[in-house]
């Protein structure tokens, strides 16, 4: 549902019930979860969402795809989000190493 909504509905009048049902529905799935953290929107609460799960120190997917979701903010404030995030492990520093380093 992550990938359907972000590839074809982004103009739908709908689009943020939608992303908001999906993300609920996919907390105890981990992976349906990240792909919804990945979507690069910092709209409908997403931006918060997504902060919340880089602080939380968690090296998983959701976390990961959290960082993979910081790439459309002002890069001071992406790089500000993801060194923090990279503290919590060495897979965290290079995924965020490689988040950084996106144009």
């Amino acid at each position: 549902m992550g990938v359907i909504s972000e590839d074809h509905l982004e103009k739908v009048a709908g689009y943020a019930s939608i992303l908001l049902a999906v993300h609920e529905r996919s907390k105890n799935h981990k992976i349906a979860l990240a792909k919804v953290l990945e979507i690069p929107t910092q709209a409908f609460g997403f931006k918060q969402i997504g902060d919340e799960t880089l602080k939380s120190g968690s090296s998983d997917w959701p976390s990961w795809a959290a960082a993979m979701g910081t790439r459309t903010l002002a890069k001071a404030k992406r790089n500000q989000t993801l060194k923090y995030f990279a503290r919590a492990s060495p897979l965290n520093h290079f995924i965020a190493e490689g988040v950084i380093n996106v144009p």
